[in-house]
């Protein structure tokens, strides 16, 4: 999962070579039964359902040719944030589906979750108390990305 973020670092070129690599996230998201941190859960739930938000994440990276799918990152995403526990939501995912929403000419519902996002800056720990260091950050990428959208 954290390989989505080394991608990024890298740039798209160089993160061919670990395609293999994050398509990996597909037996995470299989495993019916994992303890982590004490509690009991799927490995499709794991870090606020991060095999989705990975996967996602390559397809919309990802040129066509390569199995890039803007469709297949959207559809990943939606379920990412609406099956999330409401006890660990993880705001990347929202920044990734505003990013995918805008690539498919969903440019005002990618300016709402954002705005809804954007709500929790100061006080990300009322978004998620595990991750406000990383959810302070993330916010700060989905203002970003918000005011390049425009009004």
């Amino acid at each position: 999962i954290n390989l989505g973020r080394w991608g990024e670092a890298n740039g798209i070129l160089k993160s061919l070579s670990e395609r293999k690599n994050l398509q990996r996230a597909e037996e995470i998201a299989r495993i019916k039964t994992a303890i982590v941190d004490g509690k009991t859960m799927s490995g499709a739930e794991y870090d606020g359902y991060g095999p989705n938000r990975t996967l996602a994440r390559m397809y919309y990276k990802l040129p066509g040719m390569f199995g890039g799918d803007n469709e297949k990152a959207e559809k990943l995403l939606r379920e990412a944030i609406q099956k999330q526990s409401p006890d660990f939501l993880n705001a990347l995912n929202v920044v990734y589906l505003a990013e995918v929403l805008v690539s498919n000419g969903k440019k005002d519902e990618a300016k709402k979750i954002l705005d809804d996002l954007i709500q929790y800056e100061g006080s990300p720990e009322k978004y998620n108390a595990k991750r406000a260091p990383e959810t302070a950050d993330e916010i700060a990428d989905a203002k970003t990305l918000r005011k390049s959208l425009g009004n």
